[in-house]
């Protein structure tokens, strides 16, 4: 019996379209046989298939909690199915701070003073009322969720400043102590229902910032996780936790794979690299890190946009041009080689925060905490922006466990990627960010499960489209692309 049944004759796309404030209108789109068309097309391979996906996501900061515990029950339900939900975003990664970070309503620790050598006086309260509760709603709906956790500075008295903001580096004789800390975080998180499966060793170990940071080289990463954070993960039966070094930015992610992959004395160190958006797109650099060292995991961890509003959410060109960028990257990272890809803040209020130092960005979803719910545009004050409608043409339909499929392009005016879900299912992502439609043709490659199949397609100006195509892909394509990068 064929587990993936071939598909009729004539078979018909499922076409989802997105504009500003229109989005994910269905429709089919019919293919028909290849007529040899060699012009205008953007050409589909389902059986060249490239990383494994992962997931997608996005961070719950304590900022992020504090505006969600202000919100109505009836917003809330709203946020989290319009995230988590099937119909929704289907989000099934997040990302946490370790204590607080700058999207904190104020700075905290879990630290009770320099004496407490055994880390037995750990207080987790402030994360436990507000972080914690937004997971479990959310582990409800998505009951495979899984965390990233990250720590923006260790405890002030176990660096060099003597204060967690400002840069400063982890003292050497705190390594063990520090390490013992992160790993009693992922057992606590453990010990209320949520699985922290990776952890990453710094944010932006590179960045002086006037909020939370800590400066860590390479070598000093890879040195901690081998020499403290694995022994402290693994003599608490932890030993399945992924670390990730860098989760800075994208343009230094080749030095930093060299630095961390190539010590001799233990390339296995880290098990990958986290990576953000904020200097550009190098894709080329990500695809390099991939390529180079393919059994690594390669994760998106971070991307927002600065906030331009004046307490009224964002404008609509904003809201666009930010859908738009999400989109472009994460098309992008996918081709590039990434396995995951997570947005920053779930939720923020009205000003882009709170935020402890004033740094105020925007987010896929606004709550006006002042009740006047934007202007008398959100009847329940809560904004859904147009990001979470364009990222979800991916998120919703490329599930965990996909492959990244070939796809190539007669030109540059339209991006693309494409996935083959375990179901068989193929995925076609198409982004159009010009001012102008797009006229191309689709064409899907043949495979051993499918002969070669085309369509013609008109992309809208400024528009997002999702194709996809039920048993493209049998056992027979899958077990021919051989084991996915990005696994063990």
């Amino acid at each position: 019996m064929r587990l993936f049944p071939q598909p009729p004759a004539a078979p018909t796309m499922r076409r989802y379209q997105s504009q500003h404030a229109d989005h994910l209108r269905p429709s089919a789109l019919a293919l028909a046989p290849d007529d040899g068309t060699e012009t205008n097309l953007i050409k589909v391979y389902p059986d060249v298939l490239r990383q494994e996906v992962l997931g997608f996501g996005v961070a719950v900061t304590q900022a992020s909690a504090h505006v969600f515990a202000g919100m109505p029950e009836d917003a809330q339900e709203r946020l989290l199915d319009a995230c988590f939900g099937p119909d929704g975003a289907g989000y099934t990664l997040c990302r946490t701070p370790i204590m607080s970070c700058d999207f904190s309503t104020a700075p905290y620790d879990y630290h009770s003073g320099l004496l407490d050598a055994g880390n037995r006086r750990l207080d987790f309260s402030a994360d436990d009322a507000g972080i914690v509760p937004v997971l479990r709603r959310i582990r409800d709906r998505r009951p495979e969720l899984e965390l990233v956790a990250t720590p923006w500075s260790p405890p002030a008295y176990m660096k060099t400043t003597l204060r967690r903001t400002f840069g400063g580096r982890l003292r050497p004789a705190f390594h063990q102590r520090w390490a013992d800390l992160m790993a009693r975080y992922v057992e606590h998180m453990g010990e209320r229902g949520i699985a922290v499966t990776r952890l990453t060793v710094q944010n932006e170990p590179e960045a002086v910032q006037t909020w939370e940071s800590c400066l860590m080289d390479g070598r000093q990463e890879a040195r901690f996780a081998t020499e403290a954070l694995r022994p402290a993960l693994e003599c608490r039966g932890l030993g399945r936790v992924r670390i990730l070094g860098w989760d800075h930015n994208k343009q230094r992610a080749v030095e930093r794979a060299r630095t961390a992959f190539e010590d001799a004395d233990n390339p296995d160190a880290l098990d990958g690299l986290a990576l953000h958006w904020y200097a550009g797109d190098h894709f080329e650099a990500v695809r390099h890190v991939r390529d180079t060292w393919p059994h690594k995991e390669l994760l998106a961890t971070e991307a927002c946009e600065a906030f331009r509003g004046s307490g009224r959410g964002l404008s609509a060109d904003d809201e666009l041009s930010a859908a738009e960028h999400y989109a472009h990257d994460l098309l992008g990272d996918l081709n590039a080689g990434a396995g995951a890809w997570l947005d920053w803040n779930m939720l923020l209020d009205e000003r882009g925060g709170p935020n402890h130092v004033g740094n105020y960005c925007a987010a896929a979803a606004f709550f006006d905490m002042t009740g006047g719910g934007f202007g008398g545009t959100c009847a329940d004050g809560l904004q859904l922006t147009d990001t979470l409608a364009w990222v979800s043409h991916v998120t919703r339909f490329v599930r965990p466990g996909a492959r990244v499929a070939l796809v190539s392009r007669c030109a540059n005016d339209v991006e693309a990627t494409a996935a083959v879900n375990e179901d068989g299912s193929l995925v076609v992502v198409l982004l159009n960010r010009r001012g102008h439609d797009a006229f191309h043709k689709l064409c899907i490659a043949g495979t051993r499960d499918l002969p070669s199949r085309c369509a013609p397609l008109s992309l809208p100006a400024r528009s997002i489209t999702t194709l996809v195509l039920e048993g493209a892909c049998g056992p027979a394509t899958r077990a021919a692309s051989g084991p996915p990068p990005g696994t063990r």
